[in-house]
């Protein structure tokens, strides 16, 4: 989040544009980018390649977004949706300068997830937007990674969930309801922390409400977000 932040300070131009250490853009990059150049929309969202850095085989990062435009159009709203709350990542698009200056936005200095409040803010507050089914960049996937330990350390697991935490009150703010998009659930791991487990669902639109309830079945339930029906995150002792 630092990093960026400093990026943020000393940008110049009409568009940002973001790229992680372990990624790389697409021989189409340039292309993709002049094509878009001239847009007059808040953000300009893209497609996206993902391959394993050991092997270069396919992985499975892209997945969510192959799914989400393949199936859904903006003219039924999902899509809309997605792209604003689903799209937790701020690289494959071009984020206009001027329009992130205006609202102040600016990434948490966390060591997880510090990415994720400035794209569900970016997201909401764009007024316009746009969607290229190209892609503009390969993420790559390791063994042991950040993204790929959804876990890691206790401290990056309670970090992660504080975040996740304060993306639902940013959502609870601002009156954003999210419905369960189709096929992007599953179980990312379990987790024990002293007395407390943590069951944690990712590949949701996060959209948490942390909540107190005495009994869950045969254990006690500390903590849970939900997105409406389908629980997310579980806190619990007692198994």
């Amino acid at each position: 989040g630092y990093a960026r932040n400093v990026g943020l300070r000393h940008a110049h131009g009409k568009w940002l544009m973001f790229l992680d250490s372990d990624d790389f853009l697409l021989p189409s990059a340039l292309d993709l980018i002049d094509r878009y150049s001239a847009s007059e929309s808040d953000i300009v969202y893209f497609n996206i390649e993902s391959r394993y850095s050991d092997t270069m085989l396919p992985a499975w990062r892209h997945e969510k977004f192959k799914a989400a435009f393949a199936n859904y159009s903006k003219e039924s709203g999902q899509l809309d949706k997605f792209l604003r709350y689903g799209y937790g990542e701020p690289w494959g698009k071009l984020i206009r300068r001027s329009f992130v200056e205006k609202h102040g936005f600016t990434f948490q200095e966390s060591k997880v997830a510090n990415d994720y409040m400035f794209s569900m803010q970016t997201g909401h507050a764009a007024e316009s937007f746009e969607l290229c089914l190209d892609p503009l960049l390969c993420v790559t996937v390791r063994s042991g990674s950040l993204t790929s330990d959804h876990f890691g350390s206790d401290e990056n697991t309670m970090n992660k969930l504080r975040v996740f935490i304060g993306v639902q009150k940013f959502f609870d703010e601002s009156f954003v309801i999210l419905f369960l998009i189709r096929g992007f659930g599953q179980q990312a791991g379990f987790r024990q922390i002293g007395d407390h487990h943590i069951c944690l669902l990712t590949q949701f639109p996060h959209c948490f409400h942390i909540g107190l309830i005495k009994s869950f079945v045969q254990f006690s339930v500390i903590g849970h977000g939900r997105i409406h029906d389908n629980l997310s995150v579980i806190c619990f002792q007692g198994l």
